[in-house]
């Protein structure tokens, strides 16, 4: 598909409305993945800790398994006609989800279904995503436009969660919660409608067999060793932000409303991350940024293993830690669309970014899988001491992930952009 020449004007235009539908789309998979509100929705349906912690891997591990197939089907059906197809697919898994306490003792599998299947959908929007924006953004917009981007709709992702927070209550009805759910479904009929006004070249079926474009994929070594390092880094680190609002509400026993404005505040990390991130980057570039985000990680984990108490100061500096947390998230997030879009072949975009992608999604699917099945399990004591230190099972989970994190550094050698061995198929720096 032929890239399009705008005016400045009909960029900026176009910009406008990326931007609406951003964050529109985004308070559904914000609600889910970056907010305890749907945990809270499950355990009111009297699932466990552990069951909803899985309700925010199953948008991750739905794109580990779908984004592939996913990525050949937006080649070959168009950019934009699968945004809004799926989108549209998405809403209906949107609304059974909302609704899922009327399904009674069903209502946790009902909930799980919904959300699944909204990964689904998702996984096809984002396999279509970043190569319909790639057919109009100039190549040197790339990193300032993703961080203003994802500044814009985490922001507002922020602001919704912060409000509902302070609405909600302690205790918070399922009427309430269904209402606010609702609320961010609906925003997918505003992604639907701005995808619309976005310009775009006729699309036409792109010649892209699906074995031939796997096998494309596979075979680019820059690619294929930056997609397991990146599975890795997630694996151990995508867990952190859902397990800490978990620790919190039932370790700590925190109040339900006070979780919610807790994870709001962590989430203006996100929105600081997105904001500078193109400064950060073209200043310092990729290779410090990279290794100073998995140290991070390494640090934050480890840190909360070493917190036990709700005292103001206990919160506050959880909620530091959760702040720079996702600080580091989004800079690795700016990173990864960079580099997939850099090391991708030309004429294999969807399925080489696809197939990195799917990598990435596995890591922090089963990240948050991962957990959900040792707490489920209770292979785990539910406290142990050291000293006169005591610790929960939850702390012992930050323990494993922050030295899990120390052995993946090694995994630091397949990343391009760390350690250069040749020449790569970047298109951008």
């Amino acid at each position: 598909m032929a890239r399009m020449n705008l005016s400045p004007r009909q960029l900026g235009i176009a910009k406008m409305h990326i931007i609406f539908s951003a964050c529109f789309g985004a308070l559904s998979s914000g609600l889910i993945g970056d907010s305890p509100i749907i945990m809270i929705m499950a355990e009111k349906m009297h699932a466990g800790p552990a069951l909803s912690l899985v309700t925010t891997a199953l948008i991750p591990l739905s794109y580990a398994v779908m984004l592939l197939p996913m990525g050949f089907l937006a080649a070959k059906f168009g950019y934009r006609k699968t945004i809004l197809t799926f989108t549209l697919l998405g809403f209906g898994a949107m609304l059974l989800v909302t609704f899922s306490s009327w399904g009674g003792v069903s209502g946790p599998a009902i909930m799980l279904t919904g959300i699944f299947l909204y990964g689904i959908f998702l996984s096809a929007y984002n396999a279509a995503w970043f190569p319909f924006l790639d057919n109009i953004l100039p190549k040197e917009q790339r990193h300032s436009f993703f961080g203003y981007m994802r500044f814009s709709w985490q922001g507002f992702n922020v602001l919704f969660i912060f409000i509902c927070g302070l609405l909600i209550g302690k205790t918070p009805s399922m009427f309430a919660l269904q209402t606010v759910t609702l609320i961010a479904t609906l925003g997918l009929l505003g992604r639907i409608f701005h995808v619309w006004q976005v310009p775009q070249p006729s699309e036409k079926s792109e010649p892209v067999r699906f074995l031939v474009g796997v096998g494309d994929a596979i075979r680019n070594k820059a690619l294929s060793g930056y997609s397991v390092y990146l599975c890795f880094l997630y694996l151990f680190s995508f867990s952190t932000q859902p397990l800490a609002f978990i620790y919190v509400k039932n370790g700590l026993n925190i109040p339900a409303n006070l979780v919610v404005i807790v994870s709001a505040l962590a989430l203006a990390g996100a929105i600081l991350g997105f904001l500078t991130s193109g400064l950060i980057i073209n200043r310092l570039k990729l290779r410090p940024v990279m290794v100073a985000c998995h140290l991070s990680f390494i640090v934050i984990n480890l840190s909360m293993f070493l917190v036990s108490g709700n005292s103001v100061y206990h919160i506050a500096l959880i909620t530091l830690l959760l702040f720079v947390n996702a600080f580091m998230l989004s800079l690795v997030s700016i990173t990864t669309t960079s580099e997939m879009l850099g090391l991708s072949t030309p004429w294999n975009r969807a399925m080489s970014m696809a197939y990195c992608g799917s990598f990435y999604s596995l890591g922090s699917g089963g990240a948050r899988l991962l957990s959900s099945l040792i707490l489920g399990s209770g292979m785990l004591a539910p406290t142990w001491t050291l000293g006169s230190q005591v610790f929960s099972n939850y702390q012992t989970l930050f323990l494993f992930n922050g030295c899990s994190l120390i052995f993946a550094c090694l995994l630091l050698v397949l990343v391009p952009a760390v350690f250069p061995k040749g020449k790569y198929r970047y298109t951008i720096i």
